[in-house]
C-alpha cells in the first residue's frame, strides 16, 4: 500500500521524463528525482520486512483446496445477483482446512540419502541437515517450519523421547506404531527381526520382507520420494509414483521385475 503509490506517481512519472530528456543530455535532471523513490521503495520493503510475522510460513494446503478456492472465486466474481455470496463457503473451507491438513511423519528422498521426522513440536528433524538446499527448504516450508531441529546423536533421543539413534539407524516410536529407520547394511540383520516398518537407505533383500512392511532402497528409487503418516490404526504411505499416476510425462515407469537381492 506504501509502495505502490511512490512507483505510480513518483517513479513512473520521473523515468518518463528521463526518457524525454536523454536526447539532449540531461536525464540525470529526472533521473536524481527518480531514485530517490526507489531509495524510498527500498526502505519499505526492508521496514516491513522486518516485522514480526511479516512473512508467515503456513503448511502447504491439501489437494482438494486449490479447487475449493477456484471454484468459490469463480461463482463469487461471476455472478451478479445475492445468491453469488454462496462462493464464500467453499473458499472458507478451503482456507479452514489449515486446521486438519497434517503434514507427514517422516520424509524419505528418492536418493535415498536424506530421511527426516517431524517432532511433536511440528519442527523437522533431518538425518542430513546440509543436504541439497532445494530439498531442505521445500519440506521445511510444506511443513510450515522455517528452520531445523537436530538430529539425534547416536546414544541420544531427540526432545520429545519419540526418535532414539545409534551408529546404523534409528527407531520412532510414536501413537503405538514402531518405524525403524536402517542407514547401513549391517543393522539389517536385527532390524528385520524387529516388529514395526521398516526404513532401509540400502537394498532389504527379500528375507526381510516376508514378515514385515519394508520400504527399501529399491522402493526409494522407483517410486520416488515417500510421506508415511503415523496413527494409531496404522500407517499411511504415499509417493511422488502414486500422485504423478501414469502419464506419458511422468518420471517413473511402469514396474519391471527385478531381481531385488535374495
Amino acid at each position: 500500500m506504501a509502495a505502490v503509490p511512490i512507483t505510480g506517481f513518483w517513479v513512473m512519472p520521473w523515468g518518463m521524463l528521463a526518457m524525454l530528456l536523454m536526447p539532449f543530455g540531461l536525464e540525470q535532471l529526472a533521473l536524481e528525482p527518480m531514485r530517490w523513490g526507489l531509495s524510498a521503495i527500498i526502505w519499505v520493503a526492508n521496514t516491513v520486512a522486518s516485522w514480526p510475522g511479516s512473512s508467515p510460513v503456513l503448511p502447504a494446503l491439501p489437494a482438494y483446496a486449490l479447487p475449493l478456492l477456484t471454484a468459490g472465486g469463480l461463482w463469487l466474481c461471476l455472478w451478479r445477483r445475492n445468491w453469488r455470496l454462496l462462493g464464500l463457503a467453499p473458499m472458507v473451507v478451503a482456507l479452514l482446512s489449515f486446521a486438519w491438513s497434517r503434514p507427514p511423519d517422516i520424509l524419505v528422498s528418492d536418493d535415498p540419502e536424506v530421511v527426516a521426522v517431524r517432532a511433536a513440536s511440528g519442527g523437522l528433524m533431518m538425518s542430513q541437515p546440509k543436504a541439497d538446499k532445494f530439498l531442505r527448504e521445500t519440506w521445511t516450508r510444506r511443513a510450515g517450519e522455517v528452520g531445523l531441529l537436530p538430529w539425534p546423536a547416536p546414544g541420544q533421543s531427540s526432545s520429545d523421547g519419540a526418535l532414539r539413534c545409534d551408529a546404523l539407524g534409528c527407531v520412532l516410536r510414536r501413537d503405538g506404531q514402531q518405524v525403524i529407520i536402517a542407514m547401513s547394511s549391517q543393522a539389517l540383520a536385527e532390524d528385520c527381526r524387529q516388529p514395526g516398518l521398516l526404513i532401509s537407505l540400502v537394498p532389504a533383500g527379500r528375507a526381510c520382507r516376508r514378515n514385515k512392511t519394508v520400504v527399501d532402497f529399491f522402493d526409494l528409487r522407483d517410486a520416488g520420494t515417500h510421506a508415511l503418516r503415523i496413527g494409531h490404526q496404522g500407517i499411511d504411505i504415499e509417493t511422488v509414483r502414486q500422485d504423478q499416476g501414469q502419464r506419458p510425462w511422468s518420471r517413473f515407469k511402469p514396474e519391471k521385475v527385478t531381481d531385488r537381492q535374495p
